[in-house]
């Protein structure tokens, strides 16, 4: 339906698994939802900017698509010096083709709201406007909050809101993909916000 644009935005709560390559498993992932739709959809001849607000870097994505000028990944995240999966460093752009077509925002541990919204809109709406894709795909995490007993960044419900508000309207097309969350009394709340 969003391929031939009858709708403008589709979610999917359950997903956004995105640590899992084609031969393994990593990070709770057994696979990796948000690199086979993406896949499916370069497939189809489209441009996909794959921008990921969760905590943890989105690796697995990045790999898929690391030679590839069809794809811009954009991954905003915890230090990988202190959080798993130990990847996702500003030197991380890309290789052959896909040289500069992969961007990485390592945020340290406390970030807050205004800081971490601050990075967002310097980094994310100039390189989405000129990569000019026909497709943004996001991984939604909400691990970012300051409750998440997993990660150590600072975000406010408020903050996660004023992203996803961000995030709406940077494309015709929107694919959102859940992900990480663990503190289970925030999940629901963060994503009905």
């Amino acid at each position: 339906v969003l391929l031939v644009g009858s709708c403008q935005s589709a979610l999917n709560f359950g997903g956004g698994v995105h640590h899992a390559g084609p031969y393994w498993a990593s990070g709770f992932c057994v696979f990796n939802d948000c690199a086979v739709a993406i896949q499916w959809l370069v497939a189809q001849g489209l441009r996909v900017a794959y921008v990921a607000i969760d905590v943890h870097h989105g690796d697995g994505v990045q790999n898929a698509f690391y030679d590839s000028d069809r794809v811009l990944t954009i991954s905003l995240h915890q230090d990988p010096r202190t959080l798993f999966p130990g990847t996702g460093f500003v030197d991380e752009i890309g290789r052959g083709a896909g040289t500069g077509f992969s961007v990485n925002v390592p945020l340290p541990p406390l970030t807050f709201d205004e800081a971490y919204l601050r990075a967002f809109e310097a980094i994310v709406p100039p390189l989405l406007q000129r990569f000019s894709p026909d497709i943004v795909a996001t991984q939604l995490g909400v691990d970012t909050h300051y409750t998440d007993p997993l990660a150590n960044l600072a975000l406010t419900t408020h903050g996660q809101l004023a992203l996803f508000q961000a995030l709406d309207g940077l494309s015709p097309r929107w694919l959102a993909f859940g992900g990480g969350g663990y503190a289970v009394d925030l999940v629901p709340r963060s994503w009905a916000v």
